[in-house]
């Protein structure tokens, strides 16, 4: 029993693990994975594809919150972005009910646009909510200083919304985050992927049963305190990180403290 936790939480976790025990992948999924498998052209068919036999693709929310409140020198968004008004929550909840259709069941979806902890806690929690109850396994992707700005927001999003996984992105092509206006390298970075790792250690300590990941710049070897490296390296292989990483970030360490629920966070850097 985790830290904590109620006797039918338990029930409820054991019965969810011998679940999985008389059937690993459900059949669904397995349906899910063929059509994936046959849709590919028979050239990408090669025996390293994961796509169609490990996984059946990712998804993405769009237009939950467009506005940002950052301004780094890398940014994907429009000019407009910050104009923008994001769509209703049930056109949100919408497109993860057809997400759901794409991917099949554990699917993996970003919840992320702008910077998505904008979007008030309400409204995100609910996005959360329907993404669990309908058999996705939703992500959070975030810049992080909402958590620095408000303490008491992720372990709301972890309590109330059933949170799991969060990649907090740190580089140093970022500009607006507190405390950190301009930084020389991405080592000048660690004291506040350090703090990110801190929190996810407090919460863990309060909730129970979460495991973190860090993801890190080329050559450095060092992990936030309280976390051992993992002798696996996601140099070539995107996947073996338990949360979805940013495109176009380099190969780094995958470090963990080793159990639990599946929860992680993803520190992410630049070159």
């Amino acid at each position: 029993m985790r830290p904590g936790s109620r006797p039918s939480e338990a029930l409820k976790s054991l019965t969810s693990a011998l679940g999985l025990l008389r059937e690993p992948v459900p059949a669904e999924k397995k349906a899910t994975l063929k059509r994936r498998w046959e849709a590919l052209e028979p050239k990408l068919r090669y025996p390293t594809q994961g796509l169609g036999r490990q996984a059946t693709g990712c998804g993405a929310t769009v237009g939950a919150q467009p506005r940002c409140d950052f301004d780094c020198t890398s940014c994907y968004l429009g000019e407009d972005a910050n104009l923008a008004r994001p769509l209703h929550v049930d056109d949100i909840l919408l497109q993860l009910d057809r997400l759901r259709q794409h991917l099949g069941p554990k699917g993996n979806v970003q919840i992320t646009d702008g910077e998505i902890t904008l979007l008030s806690r309400d409204k995100l929690i609910a996005i959360l909510c329907h993404a669990r109850k309908i058999g996705l396994i939703p992500m959070l992707m975030t810049h992080g200083d909402g958590f620095r700005r408000d303490a008491s927001l992720l372990p709301a999003l972890v309590r109330d919304g059933g949170l799991m996984e969060v990649a907090v992105h740190v580089d140093s092509t970022q500009r607006g985050r507190r405390g950190y206006k301009k930084v020389a390298d991405e080592v000048a970075l660690n004291p506040v992927r350090e703090e990110f790792a801190g929190m996810i250690r407090e919460d863990t300590s309060r909730q129970g049963g979460c495991s973190c990941s860090c993801k890190k710049p080329v050559g450095d070897r060092s992990s936030p305190r309280g976390l051992k490296t993992c002798p696996r390296s996601t140099s070539r292989s995107r996947t073996s990180c338990p949360a979805s990483t940013p495109w176009g970030t380099p190969p780094a360490t995958h470090c963990g403290t080793g159990s639990g629920d599946g929860s992680s966070c993803v520190l992410t850097g630049t070159r």
